[in-house]
């Protein structure tokens, strides 16, 4: 497949976002398949962040490492991208900026008018936008389409400043690729131009409003908070409440209430967010409140990396709030997945009376790429009925599900109780019901369990070594076990977490070799594998650097592991 990568890097607040938006359209409007994702430091000005822009025929859904061109905003940028440099990377920008440890033999240096520079200095990166238009022989009259459109609510000296710069980049474009005969063949796809481009927050969003949220309590936490400012933006359009909480406490107890209220609430949060409604979790267990969470995951523990990735927070999920109680665990493999997994959270939240929580990571919701439209699932009715005069919150069942209703729906008073209780919901202490009503509501899970998504298999179905991920990951393994193509390899890869379906125990037991692949420090999902069903995965690709798992790496880890177990 056609594919080049491009990495922008700078400092916050010298545009590389907008440099970015420019690019993403100009190469959609030509039909170019795009995938785009970003690293970046925790500081509002300063620090060294960059964005890759992944650019192809055909599309792109996984993160490669390899740069195949690099344009610096600021110095420091080639030296903190050096592992990804090659001998092939072209670097083009100004030569102040591209001094550093590169191994790169291709190194232009913009060639500047003296006058030009003074006057322009400060547009770099829309300059650059300019030569990129060129190499890729991209229309000048889109780039100045684009840019104008990019800078339409400046003043007109700024827009007229920053059309002179991506004039002169274009220029400066053609010429470096007359003179050194550069070319970067792709072939258009026409239907990427009607092609949608969402991130992960925007389809873990679209997925709660198809599933029915009518509430959003939230307070900010990179970087889950991206999730929603969307929700947010969206409110007037879907009748949506939201409410920014004084603290992580209160916006659990405020979804709690919601749901009690036969509302949909949703909260959204990151880890060190979530350790503060881990007793608020806990009401919902006991009380029998559906309750909907969105963790975007991040290094651990304390503030750790709070802008980097990690599948760090998969434990603090499962074991979250004290005393045993059901809850299903979800982590989209893809933005197409994330939008249908958050709408079936709200459902199965509603169905069984329990919490349930997505999962995601900061690669994840930063991440984006083309796609088809989506096709939204349909909403749930609510699950509630009219109290009778002689209402049972807490009836016992067979299933461990008694009917919801919610106060003033009826003529029964529903009760929400956080000590144990009896049927109607009153506190109780006595031993019968101390032992019926846990049963109860643990039953659920069996039910919970027979409707548990199956894991999806990707390669040699008669496989001797099984590769085991979960979550964002998806593609990235994906992409690696294709490019190996090593006989008897299969990835086995799980968007539901918790609680798994019984048909795991064969797909594990057929394996000879085990090889779980997560981005956390011990191997989370790879313990809860041995716990449930008693496994040995001993070899495990992990990564806790804050970075994304890249094809390259996977594949010269995985390789090296096939091979050496098959010496054995």
């Amino acid at each position: 497949m056609q594919r080049y990568n491009i990495v922008l890097g700078g400092q916050a607040g010298q545009g590389v976002n907008t440099v970015e938006n420019i690019i993403i359209r100009m190469f959609k409007l030509s039909g170019y398949h795009i995938y785009a994702t970003k690293e970046y430091m925790s500081r509002v000005r300063g620090g060294l962040n960059t964005i890759t822009i992944s650019v192809g025929s055909a599309p792109i859904r996984s993160y490669r490492q390899q740069i195949d061109l690099l344009i610096p905003f600021t110095a420091g940028v080639v030296d903190w991208v050096a592992q990804r440099v090659t001998d092939d990377t072209l670097l083009l920008g100004s030569d102040e900026f591209l001094a550093g440890s590169s191994p790169s033999k291709h190194i232009f240096p913009l060639e500047w008018d003296e006058e030009i520079r003074k006057e322009v200095k400060g547009q770099l990166n829309t300059l650059c936008a300019g030569m990129v238009a060129a190499l890729f022989d991209i229309g000048h009259e889109m780039l100045v389409d684009l840019v104008t459109e990019a800078f339409t609510d400046k003043p007109q000296a700024v827009l007229d400043k920053n059309l002179k710069a991506a004039d002169y980049g274009f220029n400066q474009g053609i010429q470096l690729k007359e003179k050194q005969q550069l070319t970067f063949p792709l072939t258009p796809d026409n239907s990427v131009k009607e092609q949608n481009l969402l991130n992960g927050s925007e389809a873990v969003a679209i997925g709660a409003l198809s599933g029915g949220c009518n509430a959003l309590s939230f307070y900010p936490m990179s970087p889950s908070t991206a999730v929603a400012v969307f929700l947010c933006q969206q409110a007037p359009n879907f009748g949506l409440v939201v409410e920014q909480y004084e603290d992580e406490i209160a916006a659990a107890a405020a979804c709690i209430g919601t749901w009690y209220a036969g509302g949909r609430g949703l909260v959204t949060t990151s880890g060190g967010g979530f350790a503060l409604m881990e007793e608020l979790i806990s009401l919902a267990g006991m009380s029998e409140t559906p309750f909907v969470l969105h963790l975007a995951q991040r290094p651990g523990p304390a503030t750790g990396l709070p802008t980097r990735t990690a599948q760090g927070d998969l434990n603090l999920v499962l074991y979250a709030g004290h005393g045993d109680f059901p809850r299903t665990i979800y982590a989209p493999r893809d933005i197409e997945q994330a939008v249908t997994l958050s709408a079936r959270a709200f459902a199965v939240a509603d169905q069984f009376q329990t919490p349930a929580f997505i999962l995601t990571d900061e690669y994840f919701v930063d991440t984006y790429y083309n796609s088809d439209a989506i096709t939204l699932p349909d909403e749930k009715p609510l699950q509630v009925i009219e109290s009778p005069a002689d209402y049972q919150r807490y009836r016992i069942t067979d299933d461990g599900i008694s009917p919801r209703a919610i106060p003033g729906h009826g003529e029964g008073v529903v009760i929400a109780n956080g000590n144990e209780h009896d049927e109607y919901g009153d506190t109780t202490e006595e031993i019968g019901l101390s032992s019926a009503m846990p049963e109860k509501r643990m039953r659920k899970q069996e039910q919970m369990i027979a409707e548990a998504l199956e894991p999806e298999l990707v390669g040699d179905e008669d496989y001797s070594t099984l590769v085991i991920g979960w979550g964002s990951t998806y593609n990235t393994l994906k992409d690696a076990v294709e490019t190996l193509a090593l006989s008897g390899v299969a990835l086995l890869h799980f968007s539901q977490i918790y609680p798994l379906p019984t048909s795991v125990a064969a797909s594990l037991d057929k394996a000879s070799q085990l090889i779980a692949v997560e981005q956390n420090f011990t191997g989370q999902f790879a313990d809860l594998l041995q716990r449930d069903y008693c496994c040995q995965i001993s070899e495990r690709i992990l990564r806790y650097d804050g970075r994304a798992l890249s094809c390259e790496a996977i594949c010269t880890q995985l390789e090296a592991l096939v091979k050496g177990g098959r010496d054995e």
